[in-house]
């Protein structure tokens, strides 16, 4: 039987230092949960939910979207913040270093277009995914209305999975990420 599935976050543009092959490619924490979710499950309906900006990049995220078969109904555009980017290098002994361009990234703005109709068809899933990446990234405003719709979701029981993937850099201290993803944890049925 078919599910239902729809993982919420951040796609950002991934540049990778003397690369010139590909020098930008399309990854973050949701997205890539749910590029192995399609291709583990191909039978289901793995759709994703987020903001890319009105830039190559935000066109280049829909279409590895649709490469990929995973539903975007739900990624919007919007006309004045970018797509985040990050950069990686790595050094002689294969260590990662990233350098991150999100302040003005449009996800942040998610909850901005989340109304009564898309909260509808989110209701209507087998499963909603989220991290704390996605969290972090939504200031405490977004973030009450954010939590008012996952209420809404467990109430329409909605399987809820939580991945506490932590950033210290996207929370303003460690007293709010540990409130935040502890209210996480108790609303997921499964983390």
């Amino acid at each position: 039987m078919s599910k239902q599935m729809y993982l919420w976050g951040e796609c950002m543009a991934e540049m990778k230092a003397l690369q010139a092959s590909q020098p930008v490619s399309f990854a973050g924490d949701a997205f890539n949960t749910a590029v192995y979710m399609k291709r583990s499950f191909p039978e289901h309906q793995v759709s994703f939910v987020s903001v890319v900006g009105k830039d190559r990049d935000g066109e280049q995220i829909q279409q590895a979207l649709t490469n990929e078969s995973i539903g975007s109904s739900l990624v919007f555009r919007h006309d004045e913040k970018n797509t985040g980017r990050y950069l990686i290098a790595t050094d002689n002994n294969g260590e990662r270093c990233f350098t991150y361009w999100r302040n003005n990234s449009a996800a942040r703005q998610i909850m901005d277009f989340i109304q009564s109709e898309q909260r509808l068809a989110l209701s209507t899933a087998d499963v909603f995914y989220f991290t704390g990446i996605s969290l972090a990234i939504l200031d405490s405003a977004a973030r009450e209305k954010f939590w008012s719709m996952l209420e809404d979701l467990r109430q329409a029981e909605v399987n809820i999975i939580f991945d506490p993937n932590y950033r210290s850099a996207l929370w303003p201290d460690t007293q709010n990420a540990k409130r935040e993803i502890s209210k996480a944890m108790l609303m997921a049925n499964m983390a």
